[in-house]
């Protein structure tokens, strides 16, 4: 740029700035940022309505149940596959999510969800394949068939104190996953409620009487709970690995069994301490008779114990 155009744009400026008033400025005036705009608005039940504003969040707001859609060009959720939607937030006041509510969000990353809720419906949240933050409150009641199916970026689910069934294929190829402890008021566990998510290394299942569906993890994942448990019977028949979570009286060598190993064991230890060695065993474990002594007596009625079981 030459002197003489600079000295045409510095003579523009100043006139400018001299023709213009002064403005008072307030130094401890903050400067805020313009609010989000609305971009779409509607209804999404009898008494429930939804804002979605510029950056992506979703409202969801008003009294009762949300409606329930199903999966066609005339009948499917306002947000159906809606990939601008980066957030929902429900209200409370809102008792239910509808069936396919937000099926293949793939935006969505954050769900709010108010303890008004009760229920969850089918589908409900089905391939939102970047869901990462999810809280499921106690006053859950229902979470419906494939609820969040194909959630593959979801770390971690807390199942609801109110919850007493996990429908089938619940959490179905949620990838993510790679625990899950399922507390002792779920009764009962549908079919396939975490198949195919193939990096749940263990499920912990704390009801010893819980009805427990096919399929139910990847064969690779261990099985926790309860000896002589439901759980313990489903991991035997489909060749699970399981994992006891309490004791068992006499199995010394902690492996889930109680067999001669144990009472072979029970005598090799005991031959120590006569000999004037120290014992290796806990004590509350190796007493299997209950008489505050580890001895031979112990592993004769472990023996037989184990002859008793094979008989059966």
């Amino acid at each position: 740029m030459t002197f003489k155009k600079i000295f045409t744009c510095a003579l523009a400026c100043a006139v400018i700035g001299a023709a213009m008033p002064a403005v008072p400025v307030s130094l401890g005036t903050a400067v805020t940022a313009n609010a989000a705009e609305i971009v779409e608005s509607g209804s999404c039940g009898e008494n429930v309505t939804y804002t979605l504003d510029s950056e992506g969040t979703l409202t969801i707001s008003g009294t009762g149940a949300m409606t329930d859609y199903t999966y066609n060009e005339v009948s499917h959720s306002p947000f159906h596959e809606n990939t601008h939607i980066k957030s929902v937030i429900i209200q409370e006041g809102v008792t239910s999510i509808g069936n396919d509510a937000f099926l293949k969000c793939d935006s969505l990353s954050s769900v709010t969800i108010p303890n008004s809720v009760t229920s969850i419906g089918e589908s409900a949240f089905a391939y939102t394949t970047k869901l990462q933050n999810l809280n499921l409150p106690d006053s859950i009641s229902e979470i419906g068939y494939s609820a969040f199916l194909c959630c593959s970026s979801l770390p971690s689910v807390h199942i609801p104190a109110s919850l007493s069934y996990i429908s089938d294929q619940a959490f179905q190829a949620c990838v993510s996953l790679t625990e899950v402890e399922i507390p002792e008021n779920i009764k009962e566990i549908g079919i396939g409620a975490f198949m195919n998510s193939e990096n749940l290394k263990a499920i912990t299942i704390l009801d010893p009487e819980c009805v427990i569906g096919s399929y139910l993890a990847p064969p690779s994942a261990v099985i926790y709970g309860y000896n002589d448990s439901t759980a313990q019977t489903f991991a035997k028949y489909y060749g699970y690995t399981f994992k006891a979570i309490d004791t068992i009286i006499g199995d010394v060598n902690d492996d889930d069994a109680l067999d001669s190993s144990d009472a072979a064991l029970i005598l090799k230890d005991y031959a120590t301490v006569q000999g004037g060695g120290t014992s290796a065993l806990d004590k509350s474990v190796a007493d299997f008779n209950s008489d505050s002594l580890v001895d031979s007596s112990d592993a004769a009625l472990i023996l037989k114990t184990y002859a008793d079981n094979q008989a059966k």
